[in-house]
């Protein structure tokens, strides 16, 4: 099976994306960084409810389709900076977990319900503009080597 994964940086085939960059770049900045509540939020429900999940924090983030890592690198106007590039798992045994990357933001009510939703894997409806695109993220706890940019 082939995966994705998008960045900003430039990345050369067979290098090594080691798993918890994201969790790195919070840790390291902090209760500053804007990010930080959200996924102290989705860390605590996910260690007292769905231990059995790979923490966000120290996983690596890619796409089991090529249409999803194009749209996810394009969904926030940084379509000038994401690359998206072909991956495999070093691990691919990794206990994986798949959900809707729109779903790590609070909505609704003051709980705990939105990041249920990211932890239980439902997700909304696609975007009006894009019905074939399900917004779908994967995390794992393995190093991702880069096949080729796409």
């Amino acid at each position: 099976m082939k995966f994705y994964h998008c960045s900003s940086s430039q990345l050369a085939p067979g290098g090594v994306i080691q798993p918890g960059n994201w969790g790195r770049i919070i840790r390291s900045t902090g209760w500053a960084h804007n990010q930080a509540f959200k996924e102290a939020a989705l860390e605590h429900l996910r260690a007292t409810e769905f231990p059995d999940k790979p923490p966000r924090l120290m996983s690596s983030f890619f796409f089991d389709s090529e249409d999803e890592a194009r749209f996810y690198g394009i969904s926030d106007g940084r379509q000038t900076t994401m690359i998206p590039y072909e991956v495999e798992l070093i691990d691919p045994l990794a206990p994986r977990h798949t959900a809707d990357w729109r779903a790590v933001s609070p909505a609704g009510t003051v709980d705990s319900d939105w990041s249920r939703t990211y932890w239980l894997g439902t997700s909304p409806p696609p975007p009006p503009q894009h019905p074939g695109i399900a917004c779908r993220e994967v995390i794992a706890v393995t190093p991702l080597k880069i096949v080729r940019p796409i």
